[in-house]
């Protein structure tokens, strides 16, 4: 959750479903699975929001066929850099090779990749971190890695403009829309989508010989 940006006082901006959202928010691109609305909870929070946004324009006929009386007119916001995004705070210790990875390993894609992951890096999870807690979790890793929720998803810019912006580095799959891909492409290192294109970005940028590729 943040801050809106341009947006009227105390009205937030969020990214994910806030099971304890505020008064007044602003929801912004919440990882839709290709095609469909994952619940009627999602379709629930989207409605009782002041406003909603979206990055990706091939997901505007969801959002019209999820609730036409609230989502119609949907404008495309694309994320990029504000300064309000940066969190000045010391940086902590980093572990060597650590990785991170900020969000939910609940659905079936991330779980199956899941076992195998744990196996070719140490690697902590941060789920529902914002402002400077997300900062010095993204902060405490070497490399921070971005796994779709749902295979043929978009790029989740939302998630990947906040932890560039604080400088760190970026390990991530490429999402289904080619120019949002190269919104970042050349701040993060982009593989291809699959299990086996991660593990093997993983086990090529948690080497301790890439220590400083990592940190141009």
């Amino acid at each position: 959750r943040t801050g809106a940006a341009g947006a009227s006082p105390g009205v937030h901006v969020t990214t994910y479903p806030d099971w304890h959202p505020p008064r007044r928010y602003v929801a912004w691109q919440m990882e839709y699975e290709p095609g469909r609305m994952v619940s009627d909870v999602m379709v629930a929070y989207l409605a009782a929001a002041e406003a909603v946004w979206e990055y990706a324009a091939d997901n505007l006929p969801l959002l019209a066929r999820a609730a036409p009386h609230n989502l119609s007119g949907v404008p495309l916001v694309p994320p990029c850099y504000h300064p309000s995004l940066e969190i000045a705070m010391p940086r902590p210790p980093r572990v060597e090779s650590q990785l991170v990875f900020l969000g939910s390993f609940e659905t079936a894609r991330r779980q199956r990749m899941w076992p195998r992951v744990m196996e070719a890096a140490t690697i902590r999870v941060g789920h529902l971190l914002v402002g400077g807690a997300m900062a010095r979790f993204a902060a405490s890793g070497d490399v921070n890695l971005n796994v779709h929720a749902y295979d043929g998803a978009v790029l989740e810019l939302t998630r990947l403009v906040p932890l560039l912006a604080n400088g760190v580095f970026v390990l991530t799959e490429k999402g289904r829309d080619a120019a949002l891909n190269d919104v970042v492409r050349d701040g993060v290192a982009m593989i291809d989508t699959g299990r086996d294109a991660v593990l093997a970005g993983v086990a090529k940028w948690t080497a301790k010989d890439m220590a400083a590729r990592r940190a141009e």
